[in-house]
């Protein structure tokens, strides 16, 4: 690509911006939380976007249901090295819709912001993909080698049926390099990724049970938080009280018992 050909590129991506967030506002209003995850529909949503160019072969890859991964080919004019653009279709759950100061699926604008469920994480990357794929492919003769977009429906989740899977069964998954347009700065280009790390620890002994409280007037206190009266360590302010002065009592029986084994002994002594 000459240095003409990149300016015209640049100058045609700067054009297609606001197509690019109203393809943003769609795929949000296309629900995808995981779980349950499915993205079944908003895969099919993004094969009808790239089926408008013949040039772009579409698979469809399911692990397991509900969670549909998707590959898209692009080839250049020649040979050449295999790049990736790898995303994931699946979001977090809305949670509690209430709590939303917009419709989480309404993939609304506002005061220049576009707002939804994922929008960030990662249903822009994902309209940036698309979009870089399908300028691509009207020049074609200006790169050369191979474009796969890679777009997985697990990862929120851990990825067994997402990227997991497509690296250990799916041979257009792989390349020589990758990006990823998920969630973080925009002025911040991280190379690599830490991915993520399983502990499992096993321990054996008597099993009991650990208090943190150490009086009922710090239980007390830990308790008016919680609006059915318990305290941050299991236990209502009654018992609390109740606990505390069986333990006062103990306490006062073993200084009574310490004070007259020590007025016993001097007792022997003055004898």
């Amino acid at each position: 690509m000459t240095a003409t050909d990149r300016q015209c590129f640049e100058a045609e991506v700067r054009k297609r911006f606001d197509s690019v967030v109203e393809l943003c506002a769609e795929l949000i209003r296309i629900p995808s939380e995981n779980p349950p995850g499915d993205t079944g529909g908003i895969a099919a949503l993004i094969e009808t976007k790239l089926s408008a160019n013949p040039a772009i072969a579409l698979k469809r890859v399911i692990a397991r249901e509900p969670a549909v991964n998707l590959i898209a080919k692009l080839s250049g004019r020649r040979p050449g090295r295999r790049r990736v653009i790898n995303g994931h279709l699946d979001t977090f759950p809305v949670g509690n819709s209430a709590g939303w100061s917009v419709d989480p699926f309404g993939g609304v604008v506002r005061e220049g912001r576009l707002y939804g469920r994922g929008a960030a994480d990662m249903k822009a990357g994902l309209a940036v993909a698309v979009s870089t794929a399908l300028l691509l492919a009207e020049h074609r003769d200006a790169f050369t080698g191979e474009l796969a977009v890679v777009l997985v429906g697990d990862e929120e989740t851990g990825g067994e049926w997402g990227t997991r899977y497509l690296l250990a069964n799916e041979p257009d998954a792989l390349g020589d390099a990758m990006i990823s347009g998920d969630a973080g700065s925009p002025d911040v280009l991280r190379f690599g990724e830490k991915g993520q790390l399983w502990i499992e620890v096993e321990a054996r002994g008597k099993a009991t049970t650990v208090r943190t409280c150490t009086s009922a007037r710090t239980r007390s206190r830990a308790s008016w938080g919680h609006s059915d009266g318990s305290s941050s360590c299991g236990t209502s302010p009654a018992r609390s009280r109740t606990e505390s002065a069986r333990r006062s009592s103990r306490r006062g029986r073993v200084r009574n018992s310490s004070l007259g084994r020590a007025r016993q002994t001097r007792c022997r002594r003055s004898r």
